[in-house]
């Protein structure tokens, strides 16, 4: 740098853009993003809009203003074609993204809901049923509560792969009463 520069250094660092110094325009962008956020305010608050309408609304609001921030702010309007397209295409394509899926999903049968599980029924005795037996039933109403009667068990597993014939693997058990 020479002295020169250094001691009046350029007031905008935008003096390559035509127009950039202007505040007309931004001023301009500045009072229409305002305009949009109160558009966006009074549609979330408006109960009456149909719920996609307003989420298309919204998408459609946000993205005019991302655009016109890119245009003025970013100065994107004095670029060329290609590098606008550069710029503004990944914002407008998930938008479009987004209400093509609305649209897919507005159009498909409603999924219904799964059918309710009903509680398994209580286990049903012969004496709720009002069959008759001698006796009352024990503490635990089973086989273990009859004086004298026993219950013993057990199970084996030996071996592991392939089942052959005559040598495992063995997986077996026993009740005795």
């Amino acid at each position: 740098m020479t002295e020169k520069e250094i001691l009046q250094p350029k007031v905008s660092s935008v003096t390559h853009v035509p127009g950039a110094r202007e505040r007309t325009p931004y001023l301009a962008a500045f009072g229409v993003l305002v305009a949009l956020t109160l558009v966006e305010i009074g549609v979330v608050r408006s109960g009456g809009i149909a719920h996609r309408a307003a989420v298309v609304a919204l998408i459609g609001i946000a993205m005019a203003k991302a655009a016109l921030i890119a245009l003025f702010y970013m100065h994107l309007r004095y670029e060329t074609r290609i590098l606008k397209l550069t710029v503004l295409g990944p914002l407008v394509a998930p938008a479009v993204y987004g209400l093509l899926l609305m649209l897919d999903s507005s159009a498909r049968e409603p999924i219904p809901a799964p059918p309710k599980v009903e509680a398994p029924a209580k286990t049903v005795r012969a004496r709720d049923v009002g069959i008759p037996f001698d006796g009352t039933p024990g503490k635990f109403n089973a086989i273990t509560d009859v004086p004298g009667v026993e219950i013993a068990y057990t199970t084996l597993i030996r071996g592991e792969g392939k089942l052959e014939v005559g040598k495992g693997p063995v997986r077996t058990g026993v009740t005795a009463i």
